[in-house]
């Protein structure tokens, strides 16, 4: 399908990358443990309703949501790359001028929504905002910037123990891609796209004056619990 005279897009990739990207979290219900940490995680959800605002490397990696998340968010950036013939500046397409700016618009537009999919929640009727780690961290790895987007997610969790809160995370993850993307690929367009991606979460947070949580499945299927 042709959008305008010099962009063309292949609908089913289209299509399927939107699918991807817009499944709304709560909708996966899915709450696995990888590793060791299984059992205990089973027992401790037994405690009573608790969502968090901090980040833990131990407990986030041995859950298989975040590994969905991770996944359907780089599958899903990689078909609206191959949807738009590559979008332009990145690693997949080197066009110019205009024909590079359109595509890398139009997949800002529906990556934005992504995201605005996977951070606002309405359980019991009252907003919630997740902190989407791990769906961010795929988004701006397949977005053009893959060394820079596994840099920014690496350094944000050896960061982890020292930052308060989630917020604080993705801080950090927004301006390691910042400064890393702009090193390694120039401070072009997709750069800046992914960067607004990877913060867009805490603007959201600080207008609202609501924290990042990281949200169990129980919550995200509008009953209280621990993370999932």
């Amino acid at each position: 399908m042709r959008l305008y005279p010099h962009m063309t897009v292949d609908v089913p990739f289209l299509a399927g990358g939107v699918a991807l990207l817009w499944l709304p979290r709560s909708w996966m219900r899915l709450g696995v443990s990888f590793g060791p940490w299984r059992h205990r995680r089973h027992h401790h959800g037994q405690r009573g309703p608790v969502n968090e605002s901090g980040l833990d490397a131990r407990r986030e990696f041995a859950r298989a949501h975040n590994y969905y998340d991770f996944a359907r968010a780089a599958l899903g950036t990689l078909a609206l790359l191959v949807a738009f013939g590559g979008g332009g500046e990145g690693p997949l397409g080197h066009l110019a001028g205009t024909q590079a700016r359109d595509p890398l618009l139009v997949q800002a537009a529906i990556l934005g929504v992504a995201v605005l999919v996977q951070t606002i929640s309405w359980p019991r009727g009252r907003m919630t905002l997740a902190a989407p780690v791990f769906f961010l961290a795929g988004a701006t790895i397949a977005f053009h910037l893959p060394v820079a987007g596994v840099c920014a997610f690496a350094m944000a969790w050896i960061m982890s123990p020292v930052v308060p809160n989630a917020q604080g995370f993705l801080v950090v993850q927004t301006v390691v891609l910042c400064v890393l993307g702009a090193v390694l690929h120039g401070l072009n367009l997709a750069t800046m796209i992914s960067v607004g991606l990877c913060f867009l979460p805490v603007f959201l947070s600080l207008l609202a004056r609501r924290p990042l949580l990281v949200l169990s499945r129980h919550a995200l299927n509008g009953r209280s619990g621990v993370q999932a």
